[in-house]
């Protein structure tokens, strides 16, 4: 197993720590050679002690009295990115195999051992994982919007069943305490959110509001030529490279389908009933790179279309309370929905009428953070903190309960390059707490933003393609252990 070691710190909203952060982190966070694949980078004691004091905004007794390692348990030849646990400290992810059938495999910990302990039918893309209460898995498959189920066995491994169908773009899945599952729409850029029955049926529940309405959206070909040389773009609705984490046509990243619960509004919410189209009034979330801006000493403007990060709906949770929290990784945001006893939404809804019915007021918003960018899978533990990661940062983050927003780790930039991405958080996009306060990372290692372009690290194409992703364990142990799953 290969060993990476990165500094700690920690930034929050706490003006009375904050000068001893910045302190600690110039005086004790500069290796003297950080392109090296084993520099470490050891933290200042002023970092331990401003943590360990907490004044309500920190969160005590992080790991930074002595640097925080990571060690990787696993290199795998095929994409991977949900990730979930037993109580034997098993982890278990699904190898994203295309046009053959995927592979549900179980991790040892801490030997990194793999077993086959099922498969999903082709063509399979799985993004989300869990258990049920039963402890049979389950996972969705936004290839086919289906979720899929499957009793893992490693002495014959079974081919999953279908538990559920039409949930385009499925991604994040949790359960609630009452044994429903809940399925975010991530690429699909819509902020739907499904709750699916213990029979399979669907329905959906609520959306997160989308970066953009779709009230003046016009067929692509009645836009002409004059839109590409108002803006300076191309005309084509969709650059090929704004596909970048996965965001292709074929799992509903940039096609809008009626059939697909896509755009397909009704005149009442502002809407077109078009299929798909240009337009849209609100905003657009880029990535850098494959973004790319044209600079000048007076402005800085888009160069391309590039990097778009439609994505609202992405991890999910239940809080032991009921509350349900939902990542958006466009925003760098967290919503919270408060549920009745039957699933039905209480928080606020339909604010604005040039969104879909059912769409989430801005009040629902928990917190919005630059720190929270990319945000991607979340977990709780058992004091009321949200970790989780930010994919397009290579960084680790917490929320705690009050909403003060903490980086707990980040890759260091290259003395040389600046760049951040030789590891050894590789695009990271699902975290998981073992029994013994472990957290381990799945890392898909998309080429974006810090982890792009992806030939530094341990996988990608500087290894021939052999390893495209992996997971990770952070070595010392996290201050709370992990809230137990699913939620009862």
């Amino acid at each position: 197993m290969l060993r990476r070691s990165l500094c700690s710190s920690t930034w929050s909203r706490g003006a009375p720590v904050a000068a001893a952060l910045l302190s600690a982190l110039t005086a004790g966070c500069s290796p003297a050679n950080s392109s090296s694949p084993e520099s470490t980078c050891t933290v200042d004691a002023t970092i331990a002690d401003a943590i360990s004091a907490g004044d309500g905004n920190t969160l005590p007794g992080l790991p930074s009295s002595t640097q925080i390692s990571l060690t990787t348990l696993y290199e795998s030849p095929l994409g991977m990115e949900g990730l979930t646990g037993d109580s034997q400290s098993n982890l278990y992810v699904a190898g994203q195999g295309g046009g053959s059938p995927c592979p549900v495999w179980r991790i040892a910990t801490p030997s990194g051992t793999k077993t086959v302990v099922g498969t999903i039918p082709a063509p399979c893309t799985p993004l989300g994982i869990t258990f049920d209460a039963s402890g049979n898995l389950l996972i969705a498959d936004t290839a086919t919007a289906t979720i899929w189920k499957l009793t893992p066995n490693g002495q014959s491994p079974p081919m999953a069943t279908a538990f559920a169908t039409g949930v385009p773009g499925a991604n994040g899945i949790a359960f609630d305490s009452a044994g429903r599952l809940w399925v975010t729409d991530g690429t699909t850029g819509q902020g739907r959110v499904w709750r699916v029955a213990p029979d399979g049926g669907v329905i959906e529940a609520f959306r997160v509001q989308p970066l953009a309405n779709l009230v003046n959206l016009a067929p692509a070909q009645d836009m002409g030529d004059d839109a590409g040389e108002d803006s300076g773009e191309p005309t084509s609705p969709v650059d090929a490279a704004a596909g970048d984490a996965g965001l292709h046509a074929g799992d509903g990243g940039v096609e809008l389908e009626a059939s697909a619960g896509g755009a397909e509004p009704d005149a009442g919410s502002g809407g077109t009933g078009l299929e798909a189209g240009v337009g849209g009034v609100g905003r657009d979330s880029r990535a850098l790179p494959p973004g790319a801006l044209m600079v000048t000493p007076t402005t800085r403007a888009a160069a391309n279309t590039a990097g778009s990060v439609p994505i609202v709906a992405n991890g999910i949770l239940f809080t032991p309370d009921g509350i349900l929290v939902v990542a958006d990784t466009a925003r760098g945001a967290l919503w919270k929905v408060a549920l009745d006893d039957e699933g039905h939404v209480m928080s606020p809804v339909d604010c604005d009428t040039t969104f879909m019915p059912d769409t989430l007021c801005l009040q629902d918003l928990f917190v919005e953070h630059p720190i929270l960018e990319g945000l991607d899978g979340i977990v709780l533990d058992t004091a009321g903190n949200i970790w989780g990661v930010a994919n397009e940062r290579n960084a680790v983050v917490v929320v705690t309960p009050s909403g003060s927003v903490q980086e707990v780790f980040r890759n260091l930039p290259d003395v040389m390059t600046q760049l951040r991405n030789g590891g050894p958080l590789e695009f990271p996009t699902s975290p998981f707490f073992l029994p013994e306060r472990k957290f381990c990372i799945t890392q898909s290692d998309v080429s974006r933003r810090d982890n792009y372009p992806n030939s530094g690290g341990e996988v990608g194409p500087q290894n021939g393609g052999a390893f495209v992703a992996k997971i990770s364990c952070i070595d010392q142990p996290l201050p709370a252990p992990g809230l137990t799953l699913p939620v009862q």
